[in-house]
């Protein structure tokens, strides 16, 4: 778990803060619980089970997943309900940088936390968004699969297979006593 989470103001009065508000205030206890869950990292792709998050939100897991669907729409969050992880798009460059200059401390952790998750079907996505800004390597990820977008993930329509370059470990599970059942 981290030890600390940046929030910007902006969250509540910026665009998709707007956006959310019009959807309503549990969409807004999803998104902050988004930024600020237990398993979150600081580039916002990582494992997460919904009954965590309903058990931590109050939210039932069918709520979940309706306002899961929503914020992907807002290009807020996906959820591969499949793998159990969610990405958090702009979530890197509000907790890490805009940018990241040679020789800055934050590109390890950076890659760390993307080597971790490499398997995901969002990987590549998060790595060609970043490559240039958080001074990947290239070779963190497989490349982005043809003719799928992050919502054909999201929306469970692309029966898209997991990076599978390189073996490795397996991609981390949400898991535990919570696991895809409401509690």
């Amino acid at each position: 778990m981290r030890d600390y989470a940046r929030i910007l103001p902006e969250f509540w009065l910026g665009r998709t803060g707007k956006a959310l508000r019009r959807i309503g205030p549990e969409a807004q206890v999803l998104a902050f619980y988004l930024m600020t869950s237990p398993t979150s990292n600081l580039i916002g792709l990582y494992p997460l089970s919904l009954g965590y998050v309903s058990s931590d939100t109050g939210l039932s897991v069918d709520v979940v997943r309706e306002l899961l669907a929503k914020l992907a729409r807002l290009n807020f969050a996906y959820y591969d309900l499949e793998d159990e992880i969610v990405y958090l798009p702009e979530m890197c460059r509000i907790q890490v940088a805009d940018s990241l200059k040679p020789g800055d401390n934050r590109c390890k952790p950076v890659r760390e936390e993307l080597t971790r998750m490499r398997r995901s079907r969002f990987a590549p996505f998060f790595a060609q968004k970043y490559r240039d800004a958080m001074l990947l390597a290239g070779d963190e990820t497989g490349p982005l699969p043809d003719g799928i977008d992050l919502l054909d993930i999201a929306s469970g329509l692309a029966r898209v297979p997991p990076p599978s370059e390189g073996g490795g470990t397996p991609l981390p599970k949400a898991g535990g006593a919570f696991s895809g059942a409401a509690p």
